[in-house]
């Protein structure tokens, strides 16, 4: 449990930090995680782009975006196996 404590308080640094992000800089770091992601396209769409911009409107916290990322990668990639296979992520609106 302090590890997690931990990384809590470095995470609201960094909120605090992307809070002064411009929207450029946001809509970066979004598209950045997202094709970091297994599952998911090495490029971009103008769509991607579009809806990164209108989280960063939104005031959408950084914490929220990549928590939904990351738990929708786990559970793709920790379903049972004996399943079919999914389709991979083809956009952010997956999200």
């Amino acid at each position: 449990m302090c590890v997690k404590a931990n990384k809590r308080r470095r995470r609201g640094a960094t909120n605090l930090m992307l809070n002064n992000l411009t929207v450029y800089e946001y809509v970066a770091r979004v598209l950045a995680l997202y094709v970091s992601l297994p599952q998911t396209p090495s490029r971009t769409h103008r769509t991607d782009r579009h809806l990164a911009a209108q989280w960063y409107t939104q005031a959408l916290a950084w914490e929220v975006i990549e928590g939904a990322m990351l738990l929708a990668v786990a559970r793709r990639c920790l379903r049972d196996p004996q399943m079919p296979p999914l389709q991979p992520i083809r956009s952010l609106h997956y999200f």
